[in-house]
């Protein structure tokens, strides 16, 4: 993505496109999709979940806002034990 005139073409290409494909198109560039590695062999990120523009119901509000990030990688609920999720 950032070499030579790869990272302006990119750019050019997304100008006129709407926040989601921006998003979609960028993200995948910059931060590799964890459980797509993990599908590939990359055992070590087996544990790991993603979510894509999800609201985070279960969050302890900061804001009055609920967040509800474009994308986010957290830890499968498998990777905690029992004492840890009843912390």
């Amino acid at each position: 993505l950032f070499r030579d005139g790869l990272f302006y073409k990119t750019c050019e290409k997304i100008q006129d496109r709407n926040e989601a494909r921006v998003v979609q198109d960028i993200t995948r560039l910059i931060v590799p999709s964890a459980e797509t590695l993990a599908t590939f062999g990359v055992k070590d990120l087996e544990i790991l979940i993603e979510s894509v523009n999800e609201g985070w119901n279960s969050s302890i509000p900061v804001t009055q806002t609920r967040p509800q990030p474009d994308y986010s990688v957290g830890f499968r609920r498998e990777a905690f034990t029992e004492d840890q999720l009843k912390k």
